[in-house]
């Protein structure tokens, strides 16, 4: 299992560390990646289409992804595109 704990607000003008970060662990093909999001402020759609690309990634490896602790805000989003079922007990 791999955790990754990333920060503050993942949006077009912060996202790309984020991205760099998933693809490091994504590289080490783990069984299970979590990401707690209990730090995380604000995500918009370059945030979850991180997400979702890590999402893609696991699957086609039959690997695991959950996202844990989002913030209400994060969370709302992550229910309206659809990533919401990713969402794991803390």
């Amino acid at each position: 299992m791999a955790l990754l704990r990333p920060s503050g607000e993942l949006d077009l003008a912060t996202v790309e560390p984020f991205r760099r970060e998933v693809q490091a662990v994504l590289d080490g093909q783990p069984d299970e990646l979590v990401i707690d999001l209990c730090d995380v402020s604000f995500l918009d759609s370059s945030g979850l289409a991180v997400l979702a690309a890590a999402l893609k990634s696991q699957r086609a490896r039959d690997a695991g992804l959950v996202l844990t602790n989002p913030q209400p805000i994060v969370q709302r989003a992550l229910v309206l595109v659809g990533l919401g079922t990713l969402i794991g007990a803390d």
